[in-house]
């Protein structure tokens, strides 16, 4: 088939997958507590550890200094929903097996530090903060903003990573090519833990 045609049919469907997540996405009062069910992948990434998949955490939103004056995260580390962390960890195996390394520029983000970026930026180039099908996600643990790069360190076309996310139940979005949602995102809670706390509490990952 032609891959001019193959590239429309995947513009297609992601875009009636965005719709849909937009309109079915449930809104929870969120919660701080103990049973919160986030794991800390970023510990894989380690290049001491010898586990089987590698990736690189380089979280925007604890680097990004020129937007805020000061870091946004208290840390670089990769918390997600123990069931996100699962199919996450598959999709990175599979990018690997290609030759790929994922990039993962966020993952996890407390509600009060939502609703702090969607104040911040309700207009202008980051207005997809204020979007609650992506900040939403964010706060259950299970969304992942994140791109891919060869063993050259050159950026891959945004349709190889979309394809390796569906395939393990992620939803792209047409409209912010970093960010992918768990789909069943709407099942877990709203969760309002600071990251401080969240690496006190760590103890150990999810495969």
């Amino acid at each position: 088939m032609n891959y001019c045609y193959v590239r429309l049919f995947m513009i297609v469907i992601l875009s009636v997958f965005d719709s849909l997540q937009a309109q079915t996405l449930n809104h929870y009062h969120y919660e701080d507590d103990e049973d919160n069910e986030l794991v800390d992948v970023s510990i894989i990434a380690s290049d001491d550890l010898p586990y089987d998949v590698d990736f690189t955490v380089d979280l925007t939103y604890y680097n990004e200094l020129a937007s805020f004056g000061s870091s946004f995260y208290t840390h670089n580390k990769l918390f997600l929903h123990k069931n996100t962390a699962r199919k996450f960890l598959s999709v990175v195996r599979e990018c690997n097996k290609q030759g790929y390394r994922l990039i993962v520029t966020d993952g996890y983000r407390p509600a009060y530090l939502q609703k702090k970026m969607a104040e911040l930026f309700s207009i202008g180039e980051k207005s997809s903060l204020c979007n609650d099908v992506h900040g939403q996600s964010h706060t259950r643990g299970a969304a992942i903003d994140a791109y891919l790069i060869d063993k050259n360190g050159v950026r891959i076309d945004w349709e190889v990573l979309a394809f390796v996310m569906l395939k393990h139940g992620f939803t792209p979005f047409f409209d912010d090519k970093t960010h992918f949602n768990d789909c069943d995102s709407d099942l877990y809670k709203v969760l309002n833990v600071s990251f401080d706390e969240l690496v006190r509490r760590a103890d150990g990952v999810v495969y």
